[in-house]
Formats: structure tokens, C-alpha cells, sequence
């Protein structure tokens, strides 16, 4: 009886039960809810664009913003039945690579030149803090054990490799995560 009432809606309603109405930012495709298209400031998205969705069947709560490739997504406006009606990007901050040494840890010293071999071989430089003149970097990055080298975006850490390594190792590491999405 419940799916004879839904088809007689939808019937009757076809526009207004499936289809979603284009923005100046978002196509939808005809007479559906998947996004066909989007454009903005950073260019135009056809494919891989999420659907942000505010309920789902009015009992599970998605988060409004949603980290997706390069782009940090969320919803501008939401219908009465939970769906995005516009989407919005804005650009994630940058991965930064950050290494950690202390003057007093010979480990930390090898790591320093490693980390100074790296950074005149390869474009994306890794960050040197020394512990011992930034105090505070030691709690804010939750730094217990030397050395340590970090992938940073914003200030969340991605990952986190502990301890001394061969420079080949350190570049592969490095590479297998910033390959990441």
C-alpha cells in the first residue's frame, strides 16, 4: 500500500518529486537529484561531485562539509526533504611536511642534514623545527619521541613517521603520502 501511494505521488508530481532546480552554480541532471555539473571561481566539475545530503531517511545526520580531492565541499542551501539544492568549494589548505629535532638528540642532528639533502633534491620542502627554540611545537604537534617528520594539512596532522631513516626511505614515505587524496 506504501509504494502504491508513493508511485501515485510521483506520478502525479514527477517534476517536483525527483527533480532538483538548477543554480547559478550546480546543474542537476533532468528530472533527478545527481549533479550533473558544477562551476565556480575554480572552474567547472562534471564528474566525482559529491551529494551532500543533510538526512538520510530522517535518521542519520552527514556532515555539512565534506573533504573530497582538493576541495573542501558543503552545502548552501538544503531543501525541506534534506537535500542540497547548491553547493559550495573552497580550496583545502596545502600539505606541509614538518621534521622535528632537538639539538641535544644525535638522531635529531642525522635528520637535520637528511631533511636539508631532501629539500635541495625535490620541490616540496619539508619544514625544520627545532624543539629546542620552539618549546610550544613540542605540545602542539603532540611530539614525544625524536625524530619525527609530519604531513600537515591546515593543522591536522595526515600522518605522522618516527624515528631515523635512510634518505631513500624518507623519500619514498614522503612520496607514498603526499600521492594520497
Amino acid at each position: 500500500m506504501r509504494r502504491l501511494v508513493v508511485l501515485l505521488i510521483m506520478a502525479m508530481l514527477p517534476s517536483q518529486v525527483l527533480a532538483s532546480v538548477n543554480t547559478e552554480t550546480t546543474t542537476f541532471r533532468p528530472n533527478s537529484r545527481v549533479i550533473e555539473s558544477f562551476t565556480d571561481k575554480y572552474g567547472v566539475s562534471t564528474k566525482q561531485i559529491p551529494s551532500l545530503k543533510k538526512f538520510d531517511a530522517g535518521q542519520y545526520f552527514y556532515s555539512q562539509r565534506l573533504e573530497y580531492y582538493e576541495f573542501i565541499w558543503s552545502c548552501k542551501e538544503y531543501g525541506d526533504n534534506g537535500q542540497c539544492l547548491d553547493l559550495v568549494r573552497s580550496p583545502r589548505p596545502p600539505l606541509r611536511l614538518v621534521s622535528f629535532v632537538h639539538d641535544r638528540n644525535d638522531e635529531s642532528k642525522i635528520q637535520a642534514d637528511l631533511v636539508m639533502i631532501y629539500n635541495q633534491q625535490n620541490e616540496k620542502k619539508i619544514e625544520l623545527i627545532n624543539l629546542s627554540k620552539d618549546k610550544s611545537a613540542r605540545s602542539k604537534y603532540q611530539v614525544s619521541t625524536l625524530p619525527i617528520l609530519l604531513v600537515v594539512r591546515g593543522d591536522k596532522e595526515i600522518a605522522r613517521k618516527t624515528g631515523l631513516e635512510t634518505r631513500q626511505n624518507m623519500s619514498n614515505w614522503i612520496k607514498h603520502e603526499l600521492g594520497k587524496p
